[in-house]
């Protein structure tokens, strides 16, 4: 029953039933619950550190308490290993979170989280966007402001029409392409080429 492995400096790593609840809370909660995420990671922290673990150590610790939390102690060694290998994306989430590349920067934006937990989903920093601040290849303050300029586009949004926004987008696209400037589109062959896909999107 692989309930336990030996870690560097021999170390014994083994499951934590506090984390294994945290981790039935979350499957409880939704996978993509962001605050039952961010429990189990504090959670995962606060337990390794109290057992003086690192971050691999703990990383062994959460997949081992994942085997406990889906109750696979009792199934073949082929069984956990194919599960083990399964959850290992989860893992690895949940320990992003809980070892940061820059903590004040995860802490940030969790604040900002905070401040709008009454707020719509939509308006605050999602998983995959905490993610990459915890990896470090994002700032809080770029996360915040990429929301804000979403919220004025969308605001933006309402109080155009359909038809101003079709515009627009036309008006982008021939800019894009350098429509009528030397070497590119005429306007002749581009105005075909739009009706020609305007026929075929009307056909379906």
């Amino acid at each position: 029953m692989a309930t336990e492995v030996k870690a560097a400096a021999e170390v014994t790593v083994s499951a934590n039933v506090k984390v294994a609840a945290l981790i039935v809370a979350v499957v409880s909660a939704g996978v993509k619950h962001l605050s039952a995420k961010r429990q189990l990671a504090e959670g995962i922290r606060a337990e390794a550190d109290r057992q003086g673990y690192d971050k691999k150590q703990a990383s062994q610790m959460v997949a081992l308490s994942y085997v406990s939390a889906y109750k696979m102690e009792g199934e073949t060694d082929a069984k956990r290993a194919s599960f083990l290998l399964r959850i290992r994306p989860d893992v690895s989430k949940v320990i992003a979170l809980a070892y940061p590349a820059k903590a004040a920067e995860l802490q940030a934006a969790y604040a900002f989280n905070d401040k709008l937990k009454d707020a719509p989903k939509s308006e605050r920093i999602g998983e995959n966007t905490l993610l990459e601040i915890a990896r470090g290849n994002m700032t809080a303050k770029q996360a915040i402001n990429g929301k804000a300029a979403k919220k004025a586009a969308s605001k933006l949004d309402a109080v155009t029409t359909p038809a101003e926004r079709f515009k627009n987008s036309v008006a982008g696209i021939l800019a894009m392409h350098g429509v009528g400037k030397d070497g590119k589109l005429t306007a002749d062959e581009a105005r075909n080429l739009f009706i020609e896909q305007l026929t075929a999107y009307s056909a379906k």
